[in-house]
């Protein structure tokens, strides 16, 4: 187990933060207790976001959204056999 604390300090508080975490499957949000878990064969990651309390969650992916933030869809992921991943992209954002 791991804390990630992270202190953003913006001069306009408007501006929005995004904390982003990539998966290979999509992963299942529990927007009640703050909870995001995925699993992919034998490994498993499961994050419990303390704060901050008022935030989004959302994620997207699939075969036309793999890596995709503020619009924009970054490179493919390869797993290491050469294949491709289809990857899903998790992002807790707040204003």
């Amino acid at each position: 187990m791991f804390v990630v604390f992270d202190i953003v300090n913006v001069t306009n508080t408007s501006f929005e933060k995004t904390w982003v975490m990539h998966t290979i499957n999509e992963p299942t949000i529990d927007p009640i207790n703050n909870i995001t878990t995925s699993v992919y064969n034998q490994s498993k990651i499961t994050i419990k976001t303390l704060l901050p309390t008022n935030k989004t969650m959302a994620s997207v992916g699939d075969s036309d959204n793999r890596f995709l933030i503020r619009n924009k869809d970054y490179p493919l992921c390869y797993d290491s056999e050469g294949n491709y991943i289809y990857g899903y992209t998790t992002t807790r954002t707040t204003q």
